[in-house]
């Protein structure tokens, strides 16, 4: 199968799990997220402890060595309904966690992950951070 249309099929699956957008990049070091982290910890020194161990991210190949691209498929918080009490006090992220297993993002993040090892694809799911800084 020629890559373009394995994208578009990926595309057309993360679509269909109801992912609000999905996107295929190169597992090439992320320059402009190492930049950004770089400089974050340069304007915030005492933050230097939390920030660094965001680094490792920026290097998808090292913890994947074998890996040639990377999907990333994104989730659209807008459509939930966050109760007004909580409207500028509680980040909306907190509130509908896709990492909660009995969440629908969780479902259908399992789902498109099993869909992907099915049409012969090797996966290493690296979802949002924990607290520790650990996915």
């Amino acid at each position: 199968m020629v890559h373009h249309e394995l994208a578009s099929k990926i595309k057309e699956k993360a679509k269909e799990l109801g992912f609000f957008a999905c996107g295929i990049r190169m597992a090439s070091p992320f320059e402009e997220f190492l930049e950004n982290v770089k400089k974050r910890i340069s304007r915030f020194p005492e933050s230097k402890a939390l920030y660094e161990k965001l680094l490792q991210y920026g290097y998808p190949q090292r913890s994947a060595e074998w890996a040639k691209s990377i999907v990333v498929c994104i989730s659209h918080y807008g459509k939930f309904r966050i109760p007004p009490g909580t409207k500028n006090l509680v980040g909306k992220f907190y509130l509908v966690d896709g990492r909660l297993p009995y969440s629908e993002e969780h479902a259908a993040s399992q789902q498109f992950e099993a869909w992907l090892r099915e049409s012969g694809l090797r996966t290493l799911k690296r979802c949002c951070l924990q607290q520790d800084g650990q996915p």
